[in-house]
């Protein structure tokens, strides 16, 4: 018998930052930083603010145009410096769900916040960034 709370096999259960380790994805973006706990919100650090100031949430941030507040990983293309959200929540009604999507993929414009999404059909492209997407920008 289960206690109250527990799953039984083949029961499935949403995609939190509460049930995820707290594995963090980072990447430069130039000098500065984007940062996201797996499953958590995504994170900007700007350099030029100093070191003993904090990251902010990217959505918060003056100009970002419906930028994911969650995702499972972020990566930043080497040469276009675009910042890429894997897993990103998508976009309900004009804002956006807070709700992990495991396939849908949220991208920028060139050096700018995020804009834009696509979702995926194919598992194995999302779990390819694992292997590193900046070989396939070459």
């Amino acid at each position: 018998m289960l206690a109250a709370g527990e799953l039984a096999p083949g029961d499935q259960q949403a995609l939190t930052d509460a049930n995820q380790l707290r594995l963090w994805s980072m990447d430069n973006f130039g000098e500065d930083l984007i940062s996201n706990p797996r499953a958590g919100g995504v994170y900007y650090w700007d350099k030029s603010d100093g070191l003993n100031t904090r990251s902010v949430a990217l959505s918060s941030l003056t100009g970002s145009n419906l930028a994911p507040t969650k995702g499972l990983q972020v990566i930043v293309s080497d040469i276009d410096r675009h910042a890429i959200v894997l897993g990103a929540d998508p976009i309900e009604n004009g804002v956006r769900s807070g709700q992990i999507d495991p396939l849908l993929v949220a991208f920028p414009i060139k050096k700018t916040y995020l804009i834009g999404s696509q979702h995926l059909l194919i598992l194995l492209v999302l779990f390819g960034a694992l292997l590193d997407l900046r070989l396939l920008a070459r």
